[in-house]
């Protein structure tokens, strides 16, 4: 069942969102929500699938920029990918790739954050 926040209809919206982006080949929801096991207090888990991961990586802040999260940066204790959202509701919002991190992607990520602001 959809989950209206102020905004922002979970998962609509950020399937639409994400599903948008170049290099972004298929979006699933993921995770508790998925399985039906989601309590109240659950995040949104999305998977992406991409063969650009690196394209997707660096358009990701202003990819989501439509949801306007209150707060979004990649986990950097994740062994996986994972951009993490947190949107008006509160609602807390995984975007998973299956791309396994490394510090220079990381800190790369953080140079273009850091530059376009």
């Amino acid at each position: 069942m959809p989950a209206r926040l102020n905004h922002v209809i979970l998962p609509d919206d950020v399937i639409r969102v994400l599903s948008a982006g170049a290099g972004i080949e298929q979006v699933t929801l993921a995770g508790s929500r998925a399985s039906g096991l989601a309590g109240p207090q659950s995040d949104w888990d999305f998977t992406i699938a991409t063969t650009a991961f690196a394209d997707v990586r660096d358009a990701m802040p202003h990819l989501v920029a439509p949801l306007r999260p209150i707060v979004a940066q990649w986990d950097r204790l994740s062994r996986t990918c994972c951009y993490m959202l947190i949107l008006d509701g509160p609602a807390k919002v995984d975007v998973i790739s299956a791309a396994a991190h490394t510090v220079a992607a990381l800190a790369s990520q953080c140079r273009h954050a850091a530059r376009d602001r």
